[in-house]
Parts: structure tokens; sequence; C-alpha cells
């Protein structure tokens, strides 16, 4: 991936961004924001024409806005997704006091809530969710305990609800395929799930102690894990649960640095503003980054586009 050229579109939050996210299909782009709002912004005519050209207005506005009722803990795009066939066309999040519910992304309407229950049949809150490769699932980590639950995402039915081993709470989900998973907790474990199997799950393991797991991303027979307070992103070989690259960043503040993972390409921003692309094919294990971007503050959310040579970057520090 070459340097991006100077930014075709902004959009200025008057709160710091929590990352943001791409479209399967390309056309728009979801983000969420400190003041409990999620984010649609569609991408001008111009630039899903083709052959793509610059916008007359290079200021982006959003499509529409979606209040949660408290803080957005995670979102996550349905990965059948495509404009062409508006049923596809929703996203998924989960915020705090609130259950996970499915939202169209024409107009932000709620299509559909995912309601897990604790023992007095009080709804859970959810940290974090993830939508199986198929769309057909929805998985999500509970708040409280180390629990994880999967809903039909056609009917809203719970289909699996357990309580695993490992520590949490549990912050992060990614699945691998539609019955396989990996979750990651406050606790730095990391466990690889598979539905069909009644077992404590697959420790992902380092030789280092690893801090509380604030991204996952699964490519190419490899996990990918971002941890808080840390400089690392670390990629764990499938076949051997072990640690195959170290891809270094600075991501010593107390906030969450996404990253993007693009065939071999691992694309990172950081604390200082830095935004990083990682070669994976690389032989090295500590892998060098270039600059693709510098930006004037925190670089807390990065997305490659899924068609284009496009980067999408999330900036804003906590203070």
């Amino acid at each position: 991936m070459d340097a991006p050229a100077a930014a075709a579109l902004t959009y200025d939050l008057t709160t710091p961004p929590k990352g943001c996210s791409w479209a399967p299909d390309g056309t728009c782009l979801l983000t969420a924001g400190d003041d409990a709002r999620l984010r649609v912004l569609e991408l001008p005519a111009p630039m899903v024409a083709e052959p793509p050209a610059a916008p007359e207005n290079p200021v982006w506005r959003p499509t529409f806005e979606v209040k949660a009722c408290e803080c957005v803990y995670d979102y996550a795009w349905y990965p059948r997704l495509h404009s062409s066939q508006p049923s596809t066309c929703v996203f998924a999040a989960c915020a705090r006091a609130a259950p996970p519910a499915l939202y169209d992304a024409y107009d932000g309407r709620r299509r559909a809530s995912y309601v897990l229950r604790d023992a007095l049949d009080e709804p859970v809150p959810c940290l974090a969710l993830s939508f199986s490769p198929g769309g057909a699932t929805l998985r999500v980590a509970a708040q409280k305990r180390s629990r994880l639950a999967a809903f039909d995402v056609a009917t809203s039915q719970v289909v699996s609800d357990t309580a695993v081993a490992q520590r949490g709470p549990l912050a992060c989900l990614a699945c691998i395929d539609e019955h396989v998973f990996v979750a990651g907790g406050y606790s730095g474990q990391i466990r690889v799930y598979d539905d069909r199997e009644n077992d404590p799950g697959v420790a992902l393991k380092d030789s280092n102690k690893m801090g509380g797991v604030t991204r996952l991303r699964v490519s190419n027979d490899a996990v990918y894990a971002s941890h808080r307070g840390e400089d690392v992103v670390r990629g764990f070989d499938l076949r051997t649960r072990r640690v195959a690259s170290r891809c270094t960043r600075a991501g010593h503040a107390h906030q969450r640095f996404d990253f993007d993972v693009v065939g071999e390409t691992l694309v990172a921003g950081d604390a200082d503003g830095a935004v990083r692309a990682f070669d994976l094919a690389a032989a090295d294990v500590d892998k060098p980054g270039r600059v693709l971007r510098a930006e004037p503050s925190a670089a807390n959310g990065v997305a490659v586009h899924p068609h284009r040579d496009w980067l999408a970057v999330a900036t804003g520090g906590l203070k």
C-alpha cells in the first residue's frame, strides 16, 4: 500500500471518535463517538462512480446519527451488505445499559434487538459483538462474567449461551468461520472456541505477559491482537498457537488503537498520530513499519477500503 495523498474528505466530530469501519461494499463509513452516537457517512457520488473522482466539497457530513442509550462499546457491519439489496444494509452495535441492536444503514431505524438475560430475567449489556462471515449468527460477550452467546440474526433467538473458563470480562470477539471464533479479555487471555465442541477453548500464548485485549482481527490463518497500553500488535499462527509476528507502533495511552489487515499488509494507528503499514510477508518477526500518514493527534482508528486504495483514519486523543 502506497502512502495516500492529501485527504479527499474530512469530518470533524466534537468528541473523540471510537475508530471507524467501511461497509463491506465500500459505499459508506461507520463511526462512533464519546457522545454515545453512531454515525454513517456516505461517500459522495463522484467517489463511487467509475472511474472515481474527487468530490467538489471536501467536507464530509453524516447521512444520519443514532443515539445509543449510553457509551457505545462495539459496532460491526453486516458482512453480506450490498447497497443493491436494502434488506442487507444494516449494522449492529452494543452499548452500556442496552442490549445489542441491529440498525438500518439508510435511516438509523432499529430493526431488531438481541436480548441476553440474567438469572433475574433482566437484560444484560454486552461489551463486544461479531458477525459470523456468512451473516447468519451474531456473537456477543456479556458485560459481566465470562459469558459468550450467539443469536440467530434473522429471528433474534439465542442459539447458544455459555459461561467459559476464560478470565473476563471479555471485551473483543472475532469470527473465523460460522462455528469457530476468538475471544479476548481484560485479563490478556485470548482463546479460540468451536461452538460444536464442549471444551474450554484453545489458548493463544506469548512468552511475554499480555495486557488487556482491545481488538482482534482474523486474516489468512492468523489472529492479530492489540493490547491496552502496549506498543505491539501480535500476530498468532492458528496452527502453532504461537506468536508469528510483532508489529510495533506507539500504543502507550489509555485508549484503544485500532488496526486493519488486508492481505499481507497490516495498517495501524498510534498515540503519536502516525499511521504505519507493516509487511506481514517479511521474514523478520519484529516487523518495522513505514509511515503512511502523520496526523496531528492520536490515530485511534484506521480502516482500509475494501475495493479502493483508500484509507479512513479516525483521530483524537483522550484528555
